[in-house]
């Protein structure tokens, strides 16, 4: 979890990718700051994003990890002799996510490990909560927050024609649904490439 320190200018800190200016910080709280003016009237940003309660910073990292339940076996032989391919199982997947959020004078919305999807069951979970820092002036606070959920599929997506979700933060006006991969967004060009001169072909044993 990233930590900040306000303790050289005194301020609020700034993030630049927020474009951010804020008045000076007076003892009877946040004194008349100015929070991301390049937000403000933009359809994009949340209303949180245009208030003294904004998020300087929220990730959520999502990962679809796949297991096809193909064993890869050595062979006996010289130097260069094909590796035998055997099917264990039909394979299954477990997808993960990693969120950290960050918000000032207000507590964050967190991202609930039900996201409503009847397919993902919930195997284990980790929740950070950061010790909240007291602001200059006295009178709000900075949150932080982190958590790492892991899911069992019972179905598993296949790339190329299942959609893959990101989540969804607080700091736009879009959603989940909106932000999704969607399959045929997979290009096989982008990664084309041929075999060795030594393939002679293959096939993954029953």
């Amino acid at each position: 979890m990233a930590e900040i320190d306000y303790s050289e200018t005194g301020n609020l800190p700034q993030d630049p990718n927020l474009d951010l200016q804020e008045e000076g910080i007076e003892g009877s709280g946040f004194g008349s700051p100015i929070i991301a003016p390049a937000l403000q009237g933009t359809g994009h940003y949340s209303s949180a994003q245009a208030s003294p309660a904004f998020y300087p910073g929220y990730r959520i990292e999502t990962m679809y990890l796949g297991e096809t339940g193909i064993l890869q076996a050595p062979v006996a032989g010289p130097f260069g002799t094909p590796a035998a391919l055997l099917r264990k199982h039909g394979g299954f997947t477990q997808k993960v996510v990693v969120w950290e959020a960050w918000r000032y004078v207000e507590k964050p919305l967190l991202p609930h490990p039900d996201g409503g999807n009847p397919n993902e069951v919930l195997a284990k979970f980790l929740i950070m909560p950061g010790s909240a820092v007291l602001l200059p002036g006295g009178q709000n606070y900075f949150y932080r927050c982190g958590g790492y959920y892991l899911y069992y599929l019972f179905a598993t997506p296949i790339v190329g024609t299942d959609d893959f979700y990101s989540g969804a933060t607080p700091l736009f006006n879009t959603t989940a649904e909106q932000l999704k991969m969607q399959g045929f967004q997979f290009n096989k060009d982008l990664l084309k490439s041929n075999p060795p001169q030594s393939y002679q072909g293959g096939f993954i044993s029953p």
